[in-house]
């Protein structure tokens, strides 16, 4: 059994695990005691013969502190590494920022939808309408500007022995229809 270094250590200091077995048929389940305690024996819930039954402790388990399988970043980004993942910030963020504004812009459509022409409120609703459209134009050419700077790094960097995307090629991302509204 394998847990991270706070619970193994939490585990060491004042509690052990141990491995109960059901006296009849013989299903296990971990649990932790106080390590200065006797062997445990507990009335539990079986699930095979779906009653309570005595558990006897049968072992207790080494606990070892689990290795993370990913590699830890040494250092700070830099060159094209840091360009794209800046640039990919930037598109996320711009593309959340989109689609809030998209949900504000339902609504916008909604009052000048029920609002009667005639009535003065209408011009107020046309013109929040209005500055919905160009904030997501404004985010529209963020985004552009990502893509635009993906194109041209993607170009550029050719020297240093891994290409930037590997699925997509530069010629995806300098696409125009890409982000049409």
């Amino acid at each position: 059994m394998q847990l991270t270094n706070v619970l193994c250590k939490k585990v060491k200091s004042k509690h052990v695990l141990v491995v109960l077995e059901s006296i009849v048929t013989r299903h296990k389940v971990c649990v932790k005691r106080e390590r200065i305690a006797d062997k445990l024996e507990q009335l539990r819930w079986d699930p095979y013969v779906r009653t309570e039954v005595v558990y006897k402790e049968v072992k207790k388990l080494k606990v070892n502190a689990a290795k993370s399988p990913s590699q830890h970043q040494h250092g700070n980004l830099t060159g094209s590494r840091r360009v794209v993942n800046d640039n990919v910030v930037t598109l996320y963020n711009a593309t959340q920022m989109w689609n809030t504004i998209y949900l504000g812009g339902v609504q916008a459509l909604r009052d000048v939808q029920k609002t009667p022409e005639s009535d003065d409120s209408f011009q107020t609703c046309c013109e929040k309408l209005g500055v919905t459209v160009e904030s997501m134009n404004q985010q529209v050419a963020i985004m552009q500007d990502c893509v635009n700077k993906f194109t041209s790094l993607s170009k550029l960097d050719t020297t240093s022995g891994f290409p930037v995307f590997i699925s997509w090629s530069h010629q995806a991302f300098g696409n125009d229809n890409l982000f049409q509204c």
